[in-house]
């Protein structure tokens, strides 16, 4: 019996993923729907899972994050900074306004399962998996 050598395979096949990722992924850019969707980690712990968000520019006071059916949501809005100095915009790269993301849970918990701090810019969001239901609620920041 042959033995079948499957990475070239597998290399063509995550090289599409990728291609076919990129593809969706630039078929409409931010820029086009005037959104605001901040960038965020989900990473799987061996306690559950954290999410980690860049906020830059926002406090605690301009974020929100719920929990309802298995599905964690981060919301919040960033203002824009006008001046009175500000005759007219040569760039503008920094995107403003209301975002809401949205991650959902594969397990039950409960809002006591959870935990937010907000330093630097960066939301934190831990969740630690119990054998609980889940309850609706809104998450305190620290």
């Amino acid at each position: 019996m042959t033995d079948f050598n499957t990475k070239p395979l597998e290399q063509k096949l995550n090289q599409l993923g990728k291609e076919i990722q990129s593809f969706f992924e630039n078929l409409v850019t931010e820029e086009d729907l005037d959104v605001f969707s901040p960038k965020a980690d989900f990473v799987q712990t061996s306690e559950g899972f954290e999410i980690y968000a860049d906020l830059p520019g926002m406090t605690k006071k301009d974020i929100k994050v719920e929990l309802a059916e298995n599905i964690l949501t981060i919301k919040g809005e960033r203002q824009i900074l006008e001046s009175a100095d500000h005759t007219s915009w040569l760039r503008r790269e920094r995107h403003f306004g209301r975002f809401s993301r949205s991650f959902p849970i594969p397990v039950s918990i409960q809002k006591s399962d959870i935990k937010a701090s907000f330093k630097d810019g960066v939301l934190t969001v831990v969740v630690h998996v119990t054998d609980s239901g889940t309850d609706a609620a809104s998450i305190d920041i620290d």
